[in-house]
């Protein structure tokens, strides 16, 4: 049986005109227009860092996490990115991509996978945990796996500050 993961990453990205995964049906129009978006968000993401070598991001709600991964996937590896303000939900994928850096002042918001607020069956939320997961270093990925995974409310956050990623090593502090 295919997963959620791959029926939205086969919706939003033949709506981009990239097809990584079969097309297949997918039910939920509302997350797959807000894909849509979020793709075209991340390929400006992902030129910007092309041409200038780094992007910044200060205030990012997330979003859907195809096109978290996309762009984590498409982000050159020496891109720096500097995570400098609010980043929500899916944008804290971003905390481990190798060039990624953080200040003290930061604020990192996590929340388990669902649609919208809405739970999903069992196995789609072990493969798409395990998804989000392994974008994240340690110790945020057992931290994540044990424990925000299952906060599932759209405003449902676990909050961790730049300062403390910093302090635990998880992220290098941005040089001005």
């Amino acid at each position: 049986m295919e997963s959620w993961f791959k029926k939205l990453a086969a919706a939003v990205l033949t709506t981009a005109s990239i097809s990584l995964f079969s097309p297949l049906s997918y039910a939920y129009a509302s997350e797959t227009e807000e894909c849509s978006i979020t793709v075209k968000r991340s390929d400006a993401r992902v030129a910007t860092a092309i041409r200038e070598g780094s992007i910044t991001i200060k205030k990012d709600t997330g979003g859907c996490i195809v096109a978290y991964t996309r762009t984590m996937d498409r982000l050159p590896q020496a891109a720096i990115v500097r995570l400098t303000g609010d980043c929500r939900s899916a944008c804290t994928l971003f905390i481990g991509h190798p060039g990624a850096c953080t200040v003290p002042t930061a604020r990192f918001l996590f929340h388990g996978p669902s649609w919208n607020g809405r739970a999903m069956d069992r196995t789609d939320f072990e493969r798409s945990s395990n998804e989000m997961a392994s974008y994240y270093p340690e110790p945020i990925r057992s931290w994540f796996l044990t424990t925000v995974r299952h906060q599932i409310g759209l405003d449902d956050y676990e909050t961790i500050s730049g300062r403390k990623l910093i302090e635990l090593g998880v992220l290098p502090r941005c040089s001005s």
